[in-house]
């Protein structure tokens, strides 16, 4: 029977396989340094030394996590001026329902901005909502597309390829977007 230094004696057999505790590895003996083999292998990476001919990408990527809720109250309680001050015609008429525009729809175009806006690096100032859409293509994925500020500021990053993706479940709406 072994000793277990935080349960105490610990069974022999379990189901007739031996039990080992999971804390069987403070039990064995360590081996000095100084006793070990050499090393045979390179503490590198196995790519370190080789000479790279390609050009080195850069991507960025921001994420966002926003509630319907939210975005639901701000439309119920600000309405047009909501809407005219965060998205462009194209968005709102996107996220357009049977009875008005549809709050998740709304939330994740919303969510998908604030991610652009970290893969810009701008914080939360000097840039208009409107700088950024999000819009359904003819195939019905989602697509960046970039105005004024928000167009020079990426053309200074040397970012020319954004990537989204959109979703909205369960009250929540989330984006990822991509930028090369």
């Amino acid at each position: 029977m072994g000793l277990c230094r935080f349960f105490g004696p610990t069974v022999p057999f379990t189901h007739g396989v031996p039990f080992r505790s999971v804390f069987s590895i403070f039990d064995k003996p360590k081996v000095p340094k100084q006793d070990r083999p050499p090393r045979t292998t390179p503490r590198t990476h196995p790519s370190a030394g080789r000479r790279r001919d390609t050009a080195r990408v850069t991507a960025r990527v921001g994420i966002d996590l926003t509630s319907v809720s939210e975005v639901a109250d701000a439309l119920a309680e600000h309405g047009e001026h909501y809407l005219t001050r965060v998205y462009t015609a194209r968005e709102v008429a996107d996220c357009a329902g049977d009875s008005g525009p549809d709050a998740a729809r709304l939330a994740a175009r919303f969510a998908a901005k604030e991610a652009v806006r970290k893969v810009l690096r701008i914080g939360d100032g000097g840039l208009g909502w409107p700088a950024v859409e999000c819009v359904r293509t003819a195939d019905g994925t989602a697509e960046i597309v970039l105005h004024g500020a928000a167009a020079r500021l990426a053309e200074q990053a040397g970012l020319t390829s954004f990537s989204v993706s959109i979703t909205h479940e369960a009250g929540l709406a989330a984006a990822v977007v991509v930028a090369e």
